[in-house]
C-alpha cells in the first residue's frame, strides 16, 4: 500500500443512517456514564436542545460538582454562621436545671363533715382527678405564685457569683466575662439568677399519673433548687391557707344564719300565741271539731253530684227539643217522636205507596187517584198538629230542669260558704302552727351544723406530697450553645450552597458533553477527559525512552491537561490519545465534502488547553501518515517550542518581518522536524513589536497559502478570540475553526460571543471539543479501570 492509498484508507466512511457520518469515538467517554462508546457530533440546522432546555437538564450531579469547586465558599460562610450563631447566644448566660415531683392526692369529702363545711367540696374540687390535676398545675405555673416565691427566695438567700465551669461552658463563661457580659457583683448575680428561674419555671403534670414535675433553670445551681424547693412549700402553704380561710367563712356564715332563724323562730311563736287569744280559742281544735269539718265537707260534695246529675238531664232535654225544633215531622227522631206520630207516618207510608200504584195506571184526574190525594193531605196535617205537641212538651221538660238546676245551684254556693266560714280559723291556726315548726327544724339543722365546723376547721388537710427534693446540679445547659451553633452552620451552610448554586446559573459555565452542541449550535467535534484521570495509582506517568522516537516532556502543563504524548506505530494505544483520535475522526468526516487542510485552533480564555489539545491533534494525524504542519501563531505567549522541546529563536515572527518572497523561500525555511514522523513544527520566533498589524498583512496570507501547498494538513495554534484579534483573522483565511472548550471554566456567554464574532469575521467552525472534561465518580473509576487495562505493558 503506497502513501496515497494508506492517505486513503485513513479517510472515514459515511455511514447509512440519514446521511450522517457513522463516528466512531475510540474513546467511548460515555461508557457506564449515558454516552454511546460511538459518540460523535451533531449536524444539522438548529441541532439540539434549546437554551432554557439546557438549564432544565442540569442534573444533581452537576450541583454536586459546583458545590465541590466552590468548597472554601461553603466553609467560610459556614464557619460565619457558626460564629454568628454563637455570638447570638453569648449574651445568653449558662443555666443550671433543678426540678422537683409532687404527688396531687385527693381529700375524702366525707370526713369530719367536710363536705357540708366547704361548699366547693361537694364538687369534687379535692379529688385526684385529670382536670383537678391540671388545675393545680396552671396554679404552679401563676405569675402570682411565682412572684411570691421569688420574694421569699431573695429574703433567704445569700449572694453569690455564679459557677465559672469547666470545658465548654468554661470557655463561654471567659468569653462573657472578657465582653463584660456577666454580673460584676454578686448582689446582682443573685438578682439575675432569680429571674432567669422565673422566666423558666414550669409545672407539667405525668400523664396517666397524680404526679407534677415542676422544674426551672438560673445562673446559680443554688438558686435554682432552692427556687423550686420554695415555690412547691410556697403552694403547699397557700393550698393550706385557701382551705382554712374557706373553713372560717363558712363557719361564720353558718353563725349569722342561725342568729337570724332563731329570731324568725321567736316571731313565729308569738304570732301564733297572739291568734289564739285574738280568736278567742280557749284550747287547740280537737279531733270531733275536724270531723264535724269533714261532714260539712262531704254534705257539699253531695250536693255537687246531684247538681252534675241535673246539668247533665239539663243537657240532654235541651238537645232533645233542639233537634226537635231543626227536625221535620217525617224526620223526627224515634226516642223523640209520639206513638201517636208514628203510626201517622205509618198510613202516610202506605198512602204514598199506594198512590204511587194509581199513577202508574190513571191519571191525576182520575177519581180514586183525587181521593188518594185528600187522604194523605189530611195524614200530614195530622201529622204536623203532632210535631207541635211533642215540641211543646219538650219545651216544658226543658224549663223544669233548668229551675231545678238553678235552686240545687243556690242551695251548693250556701253549703260552700257555711264551709269555708267553719274552716277558716283552723285553716289559719295550722298554717301558723307548721311555720313554727318549720323555723324550728331549720334552727335545729343549723346549731348541728355549726359545731360540725367548729371541729371540721381545727384539723389540717394536706393533699401535696413532695416526692423528690430538688437539688444543685453541677452540669450546666449548653442546648443554646448546641442549637445556636448548629443553627448558625446549618444556616451558613444553606447559605453558601445559595450562593454557590447562583454563581453556578450566574456564570453558566460547560460542564458536561453535549452542552455545546445545545448552547453554540454547532458540532461537538470530541470530548479530551481530565488528564488526572490518567495518573497512575503509585508515581507519575514516566516519559517512555528508547525506540526510533523519543517521548515528550509528560507531567501538567498548567491547563490541566498531561502534555503531549507519543504514540509510536506497532504499540499498544493509550486511552488519552485515543481521545485526541476521536476529535480527529470527527474532523474529517467534517471535511469531507470540502478539503479543510488548513484549521485554525483557537479557544475563548486562556488556560483552556488550546495548545495541548492542536499538539495532539498533530501527532494523531501525523501518524497516519499525512505530512502536518503545526504552526505556533500565538506569538504573544508561544508553547509550541516547549512542548516539542525546540529552539525559538527563530520561526514565524521571522518570516513575517522578513521581505524575501514567499516563493523564494526553500522547504526547510518553513519548519522544524519533530521526533514524530510526518510532523513538522513551525515556532513563533522571538518576540516582536506591532503583531497585529503583521498578522493583518498580505505577507501573512501568502505565508499560509505556502503552507496548505506544501502539506497535507496544516493546524495553526492561534490566541484566544477575547483578548487579541490573531484567531479572527487566521480563522477567517483558513479552511475551518475548531474551538477548544474547557469544562467547568468556559463561561457559555464567551462561547457564544467569540462563536458570533468569528460568523460575523466569514470564519467557518468546524466544531468544538471540549477539554479537561471529569466525568462522576463512576465514569472516573471507569476510566482509572479502562486505562489500567489499555495501558502499554512496559518491557
Amino acid at each position: 500500500m503506497g502513501p496515497h492509498d494508506e492517505k486513503n484508507a485513513l479517510t472515514p466512511a459515511r455511514g447509512e443512517t440519514n446521511g450522517t457520518p457513522a463516528l466512531g469515538g475510540a474513546v467511548g467517554y460515555g461508557a457506564g456514564y449515558g454516552y454511546g462508546a460511538g459518540y460523535g457530533p451533531t449536524f444539522g440546522d438548529g441541532a439540539g436542545a434549546t437554551f432554557a432546555e439546557m438549564l432544565q437538564a442540569r442534573t444533581f450531579g452537576d450541583y454536586v460538582q459546583a458545590l465541590r469547586q466552590r468548597k472554601w465558599l461553603l466553609a467560610g460562610t459556614a464557619a460565619a454562621g457558626l460564629l454568628i450563631g454563637l455570638a447570638v447566644i453569648l449574651p445568653k448566660p449558662l443555666t443550671y436545671p433543678a426540678d422537683t415531683t409532687l404527688e396531687i392526692q385527693g381529700i375524702n369529702e366525707n370526713f369530719m363533715g367536710l363536705a357540708q363545711v366547704d361548699p366547693q367540696a361537694s364538687g369534687g374540687i379535692y379529688s385526684a382527678t385529670q382536670a383537678n390535676i391540671l388545675t393545680q398545675v396552671e396554679i404552679l405555673n401563676s405569675s402570682s405564685m411565682r412572684q411570691r416565691a421569688a420574694e421569699r427566695l431573695e429574703r433567704e438567700t445569700i449572694p453569690t457569683l455564679p459557677p465559672r465551669g469547666s470545658g465548654l461552658a468554661g470557655g463561654v463563661n471567659a468569653v462573657r466575662q472578657a465582653v463584660g457580659l456577666g454580673p460584676s457583683t454578686p448582689v446582682e448575680a443573685m438578682r439575675e439568677a432569680i429571674q432567669t428561674a422565673v422566666s423558666t419555671s414550669r409545672a407539667q403534670a405525668v400523664e396517666g399519673t397524680r404526679v407534677v414535675r415542676v422544674s426551672c433553670q438560673s445562673t446559680i445551681p443554688e438558686v435554682a433548687s432552692e427556687y423550686v424547693n420554695v415555690l412547691v412549700s410556697e403552694y403547699q402553704e397557700q393550698a393550706l391557707e385557701t382551705r382554712a380561710r374557706s373553713s372560717r367563712t363558712t363557719n361564720q356564715w353558718l353563725e349569722s344564719q342561725m342568729k337570724e332563724q332563731k329570731e324568725k323562730l321567736e316571731e313565729a311563736e308569738s304570732r301564733l300565741k297572739e291568734f289564739v287569744m285574738r280568736a278567742g280559742l280557749d284550747t287547740v281544735p280537737t279531733d270531733q271539731g275536724q270531723q264535724s269539718l269533714t261532714l260539712a265537707d262531704a254534705k257539699v260534695l253531695a250536693l255537687q253530684r246531684e247538681l252534675a246529675q241535673i246539668q247533665t238531664d239539663r243537657i240532654v232535654r235541651q238537645s232533645r227539643y233542639e233537634m226537635a225544633l231543626k227536625s221535620g215531622p217525617e224526620n223526627l227522631p224515634d226516642g223523640i217522636a209520639s206513638t201517636a206520630l208514628m203510626q201517622l207516618r205509618g198510613q202516610l207510608i202506605d198512602l204514598q205507596r199506594q198512590y204511587a200504584d194509581l199513577t202508574t195506571t190513571f191519571t191525576e184526574n182520575h177519581p180514586r187517584v183525587t181521593r188518594l190525594k185528600a187522604q194523605m193531605a189530611e195524614v200530614r196535617k195530622a201529622i204536623e198538629k203532632e210535631r207541635e205537641d211533642v215540641i211543646e212538651r219538650l219545651r216544658t221538660d226543658l224549663e223544669a230542669a233548668k229551675r231545678r238546676e238553678q235552686l240545687l245551684a243556690g242551695s251548693f254556693a250556701a253549703q260552700t260558704g257555711q264551709v269555708r266560714s267553719q274552716a277558716d280559723q283552723t285553716l289559719q291556726y295550722n298554717l301558723l302552727k307548721r311555720e313554727v315548726e318549720s323555723n324550728r327544724q331549720i334552727y335545729n339543722n343549723l346549731l348541728q351544723q355549726v359545731n360540725q365546723a367548729g371541729i371540721a376547721t381545727a384539723v389540717p388537710t394536706q393533699n401535696i406530697r413532695v416526692i423528690d427534693s430538688a437539688s444543685p446540679s453541677g452540669k450546666p445547659v449548653l442546648r443554646n450553645v448546641y442549637l445556636g451553633g448548629g443553627l448558625g452552620l446549618v444556616t451558613g451552610l444553606l447559605f453558601g450552597g445559595v450562593l454557590a448554586v447562583l454563581l453556578y446559573h450566574g456564570e453558566m459555565k460547560f460542564q458536561k458533553p453535549g452542552e455545546p452542541v445545545a448552547v453554540l449550535q454547532l458540532p461537538e467535534l470530541g470530548v479530551i477527559p481530565s488528564g488526572d484521570l490518567f495518573q497512575p495509582k503509585r508515581g507519575w506517568l514516566k516519559p517512555r525512552g528508547g525506540g526510533r522516537a523519543k517521548g515528550l516532556l509528560q507531567g501538567n502543563n498548567g491547563d490541566g491537561l498531561l502534555e503531549v504524548e507519543v504514540i509510536h506505530h506497532g504499540e499498544r494505544p493509550t486511552l488519552l490519545m485515543e481521545s485526541f483520535r476521536a476529535v480527529l475522526t470527527s474532523l474529517l468526516f467534517t471535511a469531507e465534502g470540502e478539503k479543510c487542510r488548513l484549521v485554525t485552533v483557537t479557544s475563548p480564555n486562556p488556560q483552556d488547553g488550546k495548545s495541548t489539545v492542536t499538539a495532539h491533534l498533530a501527532m494523531a494525524l501525523a501518524e497516519m501518515g499525512r505530512r502536518v504542519l503545526l504552526v505556533d501563531a500565538d506569538l504573544r505567549k508561544p508553547k509550541q517550542h516547549v512542548l516539542f522541546r525546540l529552539e525559538n529563536t527563530w520561526g514565524l515572527a521571522d518570516l513575517l518581518e522578513d521581505e524575501t518572497a514567499v516563493s523564494a523561500y526553500p522547504k526547510e525555511a518553513f519548519y522544524r522536524e519533530t521526533e514524530i514522523r510526518n510532523l513538522h513544527v513551525l515556532p513563533s520566533g522571538p518576540p516582536i513589536k506591532n503583531v497585529g498589524a503583521i498578522v493583518h498583512s498580505d505577507r501573512f496570507a501568502a505565508l499560509l497559502e505556502r503552507f496548505r501547498a506544501e502539506f497535507d494538513y496544516v493546524f495553526v495554534d492561534t490566541p484566544p478570540v477575547l483578548l487579541v484579534s490573531d484567531a479572527r483573522v487566521v480563522g477567517q483565511r483558513s479552511d475551518g475553526v475548531i474551538l477548544v472548550l474547557r469544562a467547568g471554566e468556559t463561561k457559555q456567554a464567551e462561547a457564544l460571543q467569540v462563536v458570533r464574532r468569528l460568523k460575523e469575521d466569514g470564519a467557518r467552525i468546524l466544531g468544538t471539543v471540549l477539554n479537561q472534561w471529569t466525568p462522576p465518580g463512576a465514569g472516573r473509576r471507569y476510566y482509572r479501570k479502562y486505562y489500567d487495562y489499555y495501558r502499554p505493558t512496559e518491557s
